[in-house]
């Protein structure tokens, strides 16, 4: 603090800092015509307050601009880099112009957030470059970790996130139970001797009933009353004449304990159908470890890599490095997010990475019908805040965060955190809901194998019949031979006696024949 005395008068001033620039505000004044009253009026707002307008002051940002959810960078007239759009690229407008900064921001390519050095205790990226101190702030979410916190400054979180395991839903299975499954084997079992014992009993009332009633229109066999009580059990009817009412009474009976049955049948199946869940390969990152035939990566350059790579040898994260990743870092680890997701649907391969920046790219670069095809481990691991990296023992962090405070409060960061990421995809992710044609593959399966048995009782049939009539034919050509002959024996016969009668009157020897 300074003093200016004047004659009559004392004022208090504080001198500050913001960068390179010193600046000064009066707190208060003593007036030797107040009685001797010292007046500090300017305590009576707080010091971040009192320094919200920091003059202009130019602060150098380097920023990753890799996701548009999060940082959008333009150009302005004189073709320098400025903040247009994303959730921390708002943020960051938002500090300009209510504290009246200036930015120089320096643009990242690439997942260049950083990666740690153990041989020298240095970063990359983002990370190095706040820890050098070449930028003063990062202008893009940058994740707090505490492995962090010893070479930069972070505000206050601007979103909890974390990550999550993304891999290709598995292919549904043919099952040949599918249609079996709503009923145990002792309901099925029992449903098979309904239909010989009804269709038995159908036609033993109808022997019975031939004693005492002589119509026939009623006429019946075992093998027809079989057909009948199957069509009776799919609800389809029971075909030919009923007879008399004993018979008629039997079949109503018949008809409506399969309704019972059908119904109990279909309500189960459809409760079935609609509870039914996925057998899942990968539950959890022990998984992983387990499964022989799965890879599993993230991006080469994320934080995820020093979680893993620097992980105790004996702990899960060690061992999955180790067995997973450390020999084929190639075949593992990705540059993006989108070519993880690319590799996840086209082989066994769990991909790890945030979850709001990967539903982002699965619906717009491969869409909603293919995101459905993603399977997105609900537990989130490594979870952590998102801030604003600073450089170490920042002064703009203070009122950085005094700024986020008010935004949190009055709500505009929640609005403009929902504004910009992007919702959850509206399809199936755990329940199989939609029918497809391996859910009615056995009863495909069944109608064709029943074709193919009626094709083949018809060929047999039709052989029989041709037998049947081949033999008839034969039978019928003996019998016209048989005919033939006798015929031409009767002729022979009878021109035999007719040629004795005339020779006998001319021959003296009824024998001799000329």
């Amino acid at each position: 603090m300074v003093a200016k005395v004047f004659k009559s008068a004392v004022e208090i001033y504080e001198i500050y800092s913001t960068g390179q620039h010193k600046q000064s505000r009066i707190l208060g004044s003593w007036n030797a015509d107040s009685v001797n009253r010292l007046n500090l009026y300017g305590f009576n707002r707080p010091k971040l307050i009192r320094r919200r307008n920091l003059m202009g002051m130019k602060i150098k940002v380097s920023s990753v601009y890799l996701n548009p959810q999060y940082t959008i960078l333009g150009n302005d007239a004189n073709n320098k880099s400025i903040f247009v759009g994303g959730y921390a690229g708002k943020i960051m407008n938002n500090f300009k112009d209510i504290l009246n900064l200036t930015f120089d921001i320096k643009p990242l390519h690439g997942y260049s957030y950083g990666l740690y050095e153990p041989s020298n205790d240095s970063w990359s990226g983002l990370m190095g470059d706040l820890q050098r101190g070449e930028a003063d702030a990062g202008g893009c979410e940058i994740s707090s970790a505490a492995n962090r916190l010893k070479y930069v400054d972070f505000t206050q979180p601007i979103q909890i996130i974390g990550r999550q395991l993304h891999y290709r839903k598995p292919d549904r299975q043919f099952n040949w139970d599918t249609f079996l499954r709503p009923f145990s084997s002792n309901i099925w079992i029992a449903l098979s001797l309904t239909l010989p014992l009804a269709a038995a009993i159908k036609f033993s009332l109808y022997k019975l009933s031939l004693s005492f009633d002589a119509d026939k229109e009623g006429k019946t066999n075992f093998g027809a009353d079989f057909f009948g009580a199957y069509s009776a059990l799919v609800l389809q009817g029971w075909s030919g004449y009923f007879g008399a009412p004993s018979r008629r009474f039997f079949i109503w009976t018949v008809f409506a304990c399969y309704m019972i049955i059908s119904l109990a049948y279909s309500a189960k199946m459809v409760a079935m159908r609609t509870n039914e869940k996925p057998e899942l390969p990968i539950n959890s990152l022990d998984d992983i470890l387990n499964k022989g035939d799965w890879d599993f990566g993230f991006i080469a350059k994320a934080l995820e890599r020093d979680m893993f790579q620097f992980a105790s040898p004996n702990s899960l994260l060690g061992k999955i490095w180790k067995k997973k990743i450390e020999a084929k870092k190639k075949q593992t680890l990705v540059n993006d997010i989108q070519s993880g997701l690319s590799r996840a649907f086209n082989a066994k391969y769990v991909f790890m990475c945030f979850q709001l920046p990967a539903r982002k790219i699965l619906h717009n670069q491969f869409g909603l019908e293919k995101a459905c095809e993603i399977h997105v481990l609900k537990e989130v691991f490594f979870k952590h805040g998102l801030s604003i990296g600073l450089k170490k023992n920042s002064e703009l962090r203070e009122m950085f965060n005094h700024r986020l405070m008010i935004l949190l409060e009055s709500g505009l960061l929640d609005i403009e955190l929902q504004h910009s990421m992007t919702k959850e995809a509206v399809c199936e992710i755990e329940a199989f809901t939609k029918i497809n044609i391996l859910d009615v593959a056995p009863a495909l399966i069944l109608l064709g194998f029943g074709m193919a048995v009626a094709l083949f009782v018809l060929a047999l049939e039709c052989a029989w019949i041709w037998r049947k009539n081949r033999l008839s034919d034969i039978e019928n050509q003996r019998v016209l031979n048989i005919l033939s002959n006798f015929e031409s024996k009767k002729e022979l016969i009878f021109l035999t006696n007719h040629h004795n009668h005339r020779t006998i009157g001319r021959n003296e020897n009824p024998l001799v024949y000329p």
